[in-house]
């Protein structure tokens, strides 16, 4: 069977998505080249452009496993969280999750945080996302394709490119 030959428009389209593809990929190699600091501090402005208030990065050592701490409102109830910020290229594991668990259950107690972010350059292991799930956990996993997905949504270290002078046939029905 043959296929129709592509248009321009769709030509076009196709660059742009592969050209999107290569900016994500440069946009999460320059995420490994931060220092930690820095790349904490990167999450919680994103974590800000979602509307997340009183966004803070803890001290950089002996941090207790909180890299970050923020609150989301809802309506009337704020949802105080805590973030654990890797960026590393060795996949997550189950083991690191367990750990962050005890320290969300510890500041749970200690503080009312009810929710955990764990976001990382790299991905988690299928054994990791199914003991969350599986569990029922208040985490929210957040690996390096979500990341970058997320920065391109918020604008953060990346910008729309705009396109002047491409036209599009805008005909009535």
């Amino acid at each position: 069977i043959m296929s129709k030959p592509l248009s321009e428009t769709d030509k076009i389209a196709d660059l742009i998505a592969a050209q999107r593809e290569h900016i994500k990929a440069q946009l999460l190699e320059h995420l490994f080249q931060l220092p930690p600091y820095e790349f904490e501090y990167l999450v919680s402005r994103l974590l800000a452009a979602m509307s997340f208030t009183d966004c803070e990065v803890t001290q950089q050592y002996k941090d207790g496993g909180i890299d970050l701490k923020a609150n989301f409102s809802i309506g009337i109830s704020e949802i105080r969280t805590i973030g654990q910020v890797k960026r590393m290229k060795a996949t997550v594991g189950t083991q690191a999750l367990q750990q962050f668990y005890g320290v969300l259950v510890a500041e749970g107690h200690k503080s009312g945080v009810h929710l955990g972010l764990y976001v990382t350059t790299s991905s988690f292991a299928s054994t990791a996302v199914n003991w969350v799930e599986a569990s029922n956990l208040p985490i929210v996993l957040i690996d390096g394709t979500k990341l970058v997905d997320l920065m391109v949504q918020n604008g953060l270290l990346v910008k729309e490119m705009p396109m002047p002078g491409a036209l599009v046939l805008d005909l009535p029905e």
